[in-house]
């Protein structure tokens, strides 16, 4: 494992661990806890989705050469 493969995923647990703790601590009742979860996770969702999208029309212009592809599909909103 490369150094910087443990650090990803040092990294990764820590935050997933992080965000453990943070929710069983949380002063909010159950029931507000998973709609502030459920409309995170929504959001986080939606950014990755644009990432993505842009890491594909990214990749596919790379390999035309700088050329603009049209098949690209990058995610409105």
């Amino acid at each position: 494992m490369s150094a910087n493969t443990k650090l990803i995923a040092a990294l990764t647990t820590g935050a997933v661990l992080g965000a453990a703790a943070g929710l069983l601590l949380a002063p909010n009742p159950g029931k507000e806890t998973r709609k502030v979860v459920a409309a995170q996770s929504g959001q986080l969702r939606h950014k990755a989705g644009h990432y993505i999208g842009n890491l594909r029309g990214s990749l596919r212009r790379r390999e035309n050469g700088g050329k603009v592809d049209d098949k690209v599909q990058v995610p409105t909103e």
